[in-house]
């Protein structure tokens, strides 16, 4: 039973490795790659503001399904969707510029759903006597993933020389993130309660 938990947290630490290792390797650039499809601060800002909104409704939204269903189909759509954000870049390329709310919402609803779910199942394979532990190997890979990821990004659009670079840290995050959905899959399942209160964010503010 002790050997089963500490195989689901090196798991969930694997995930969240990933997934932050996907997330910086293309993230740290991705404005850089806006901008220079288009100098405008405004676009950049309200990219920021649709990922910011989506993030906000889906853990308003998500907290039902996450509550009352299966919230491991939660971060593996969060996981899912991620890759599908740079799907879309990659695909609309210099286009996406064009696209920058309905792309901004698609992170946000990625970002949202997979650390709504995250920070239940954390807190459900965790307690307090491995929860140090795991901060702290989570603090490493964290650390670790944003060394690493930006310098590797960097070098490959430096050696690449601009629009073939990105494509290629873009499609290496599509790749990282299919990967960590195939991990997800060796979480189990785990157990609903309880019924959703809509109503809770607004009476706690």
């Amino acid at each position: 039973m002790k050997d089963s938990a500490h195989k689901q947290e090196v798991l969930l630490l694997a995930v969240n490795g990933l997934c932050s290792l996907a997330s910086v390797l293309a993230g740290t650039f991705l404005n850089v790659y806006l901008w220079k499809n288009q100098q405008n601060f405004a676009m950049i800002g309200w990219f920021a503001v649709a990922q910011q909104v989506a993030v906000g409704l889906s853990f308003w939204l998500g907290g039902k399904w996450v509550k009352e269903h299966n919230k491991m189909n939660a971060l593996r759509l969060g996981l899912a969707v991620s890759g599908l954000f740079y799907l879309l870049v990659l695909w609309l390329g210099n286009r996406a510029v064009h696209y920058i709310w309905p792309l901004g919402l698609v992170l946000g609803i990625a970002i949202g759903l997979f650390w709504l779910a995250y920070n239940i199942v954390y807190f459900e394979i965790t307690d307090a006597g491995n929860r140090d532990f795991f901060n702290g190997w989570m603090g490493l890979l964290g650390s670790f993933t944003g060394i690493l990821g930006p310098w590797v990004s960097g070098w490959i659009i430096s050696a690449l020389h601009g629009e073939r670079g990105y494509r290629l840290v873009f499609l290496l995050s599509l790749s990282i993130y299919g990967l960590a959905v195939v991990l997800s899959f060796f979480l189990k399942k785990r157990k609903s309660e309880g019924a959703y209160l809509w109503m809770e964010p607004w009476r706690e503010l």
